[in-house]
């Protein structure tokens, strides 16, 4: 390839695009030395996961929707009569 030549420079740069590439990996990488490799994912796994994270999604829904607001309350009606 002549290096003076930019429409050779850009058929080579059109023909590495239009390459296939390799497919990408679908496992998780080799865990570090020292590191616990993630543990495989079932069905029965993904649904205690699940479980949990809507569990935790309730508390974090009771706090702002019940507990927040009420302690809101609270310190406006004390501060109210303070005043």
């Amino acid at each position: 390839m002549d290096s003076d030549d930019p429409e050779e420079r850009i058929r080579e740069l059109e023909r590495r695009l239009a390459e296939p590439k390799a497919a990408p990996r679908e496992s998780f990488p080799p865990p570090s030395p020292g590191m616990m490799a993630p543990p495989p994912l079932n069905r029965a796994g993904y649904a205690r996961l699940r479980r949990q994270i809507d569990r935790r999604r309730r508390v974090g829904a009771i706090w702002g929707v019940f507990v927040v607001p009420g302690i809101l309350l609270l310190l406006v009606i004390v501060f109210h009569l303070y005043r």
